[in-house]
């Protein structure tokens, strides 16, 4: 699979608004910042991986009745002198992990491709590219990574490209409104009895929307 990928403009002037030594230091801790989840994404694609191929090895041990106890013993052995807890006890972080290191493995002639992918986008565009294929938004989970790297978007950005937020219901919203200003605290109205005049007021429309049903 070619790709062309989003090489972002480094060569940027330095902001024209912003203070020229904080420019110069936000982008120096952005480009750690970056180095270092980048490293971070390839060690959660590598240490998922590894718990994957080891499961069977382990399925059907009397202490693994399921995948979700030997993700949670895994996690417990995973945490094990780390100075910060990385992976809940339920298994609930691994599992996710293992999930998006799995479906890639479904196109098992293309798994090379996803590492290449890691090497281009986050794991996080993996983990929503594979959410958008299992949501059937894409017919690959190759697609969206392709378009993310043409575009140059985020995970999310990426997430809204093929699956965009719907447009709440004007009149849902309308009703969610009404039913909120039927609380006594969202008025700030000095007036108690002004307070009571606009209650009454909302309760009689919330009547007439009730009976019109």
């Amino acid at each position: 699979m070619i790709v062309t990928p989003f090489i972002p403009f480094t060569d940027a002037p330095d902001s024209e608004v912003l203070d020229p030594e904080f420019t110069s230091e936000l982008r120096a801790m952005s480009k750690q910042y970056d180095n270092n989840q980048e490293y971070a994404d390839s060690d959660k694609w590598v240490i998922a991986r590894k718990v994957n191929e080891m499961w069977p090895e382990h399925k059907g041990m009397e202490a693994f009745p399921t995948k979700a106890e030997y993700l949670a013993e895994c996690s417990r052995v995973a945490n094990i002198g780390l100075r910060k807890k990385r992976f809940s006890d339920s298994g609930e972080t691994l599992r996710r992990w293992c999930e998006v290191v799995a479906t890639y493995e479904a196109f098992a002639e293309q798994v090379q491709d996803a590492d290449k992918f890691l090497d281009l986008l986050s794991f996080d565009h993996l983990s929503t590219a594979k959410s958008l294929y299992l949501k059937e938004k894409v017919k690959s989970p190759f697609l969206a990574l392709s378009e993310a790297i043409k575009q140059g978007f985020t995970a999310e950005e990426m997430r809204c490209h093929f699956d965009p937020p719907a447009k709440p219901d004007e009149w849902d919203v309308m009703n969610d409104r009404i039913s909120a200003m039927q609380d006594r605290s969202f008025w700030k109205l000095k007036s108690i009895e002004n307070v009571r005049r606009v209650l009454f007021h909302v309760s009689e429309i919330k009547k007439i929307i009730s009976e019109d049903k």
